[in-house]
């Protein structure tokens, strides 16, 4: 591509399903034009510093609060926080001078998007959920364009600003090869996210009874912090062969090897896996704002890329009776995960970033 070197912000996090996109989309801004300048904004937690600042990019810190789940006097805190926060990321804007502000989602993204707005800054949104957020529900109104997730993201904008592009992943990410059957191992990798899944540690850690009686199974479980000790005692009494750990820094080679996953259902995690193509089965976390979680899933439970598990229906049997019907059946496994794939749109951080330059005409 033939095009000026530009200031891109992005702004918004407070969860990795929102920084990591950011983190594809700048990759790419800095592969089409090594003189871009980038710079990141959000709530300065200190996974989100240590993350960008590692791929060499700036960060700037504006504080702000959700407002959803709050009672009346932590919604007015939120609201009260919103005109300071504006002011400060005006400042921010001024000095950096962005041609583009990208909003990321999460709350932290409304005081830029704002302050872009007011210094008549082009804005576009990147939606990874099927239900969008307040913020992006918001900011919808003032932004150019809105990237979204799945074809039946539920938005109330003109056509023309709505683009399914898909959810931009990290680089490492990429489609799976076949899964390999010579070792003989049924591989199951079951992840929670970086903080873990309670509620589905404790039913992995019920159902290992009767997985127990299963010859060539293994499994790798991302635990999180709390339950890490509690889980590796479980498999090893029951002789199972694992890996398990609070946090995996190679999830992308669990995704690789594994024939069966289990996990959340957050936006970020269903675009890996379905451009790894790979046969999961979906827990919703049942507190996501809007459930989103579970309508993100049901976007692929309904073409059979996926299998939907709510959290109330979690137990040992139930989670051992899935493994052990598709140990049985790796022809379901292996059509799960090709309709998975087609699902997949590795080209999502590309897709957005040359939209982005038509967006600005250059």
């Amino acid at each position: 591509m033939n095009k000026r070197s530009l200031n891109i912000m992005l702004t918004g996090g407070g969860t990795g399903g929102h920084l990591f996109p950011g983190i594809a989309i700048a990759q790419t801004f800095m592969k089409v034009d090594s003189n871009n300048e980038i710079m990141f904004a959000g709530t300065g937690k200190e996974f989100e510093i240590r993350i960008v600042k590692n791929e060499g990019f700036q960060y700037k810190v504006v504080k702000s609060e959700g407002i959803k789940g709050f009672g009346l006097f932590g919604k007015l805190k939120s609201l009260g926080m919103i005109p300071l926060g504006v002011l400060k990321a005006i400042s921010i804007i001024r000095k950096f001078n962005p041609d583009i502000v990208i909003g990321l989602g999460g709350y932290s993204s409304a005081p830029f998007a704002i302050g872009a707005f007011i210094l008549r800054k082009k804005i576009v949104l990147c939606e990874q959920n099927a239900i969008p957020g307040i913020t992006t529900r918001a900011l919808s109104k003032i932004a150019k364009r809105i990237y979204v997730t799945f074809e039946n993201t539920k938005l109330k904008v003109k056509k023309e600003k709505l683009v399914l592009t898909g959810n931009p992943v990290r680089s490492e990410m990429k489609i799976s090869k076949n899964t390999d059957e010579e070792d003989g191992l049924f591989t199951v990798f079951i992840t929670g996210g970086s903080q873990g899944a309670h509620s589905i540690n404790m039913a992995m850690k019920d159902s290992l009874k009767i997985l127990s009686k299963i010859e060539n199974i293994k499994i790798i479980h991302q635990t999180g912090a709390n339950d890490e000790k509690e889980l590796q005692s479980a498999y090893m009494a029951h002789n199972i062969e694992s890996d398990v750990s609070a946090f995996f820094n190679n999830m992308h080679e669990h995704y690789e090897n594994a024939d069966l996953i289990i996990s959340r259902a957050g936006a970020t995690t269903i675009a890996e896996l379905t451009i790894m193509g790979k046969a999961s089965i979906y827990v919703p976390y049942p507190y996501a704002a809007d459930n989103h979680q579970e309508h993100n899933a049901m976007s692929l439970v309904r073409k059979n890329a996926g299998l939907l598990m709510k959290n109330s229906e979690l137990s040992g049997e139930f989670i051992a009776e899935k493994i052990s019907y598709f140990i049985k059946n790796r022809d379901e496994i292996n059509k799960m995960g090709e309709n998975a794939l087609k699902l997949g749109k590795p080209n999502a951080a590309s897709d957005i970033v040359e939209d982005c330059y038509k967006v600005l005409g250059v």
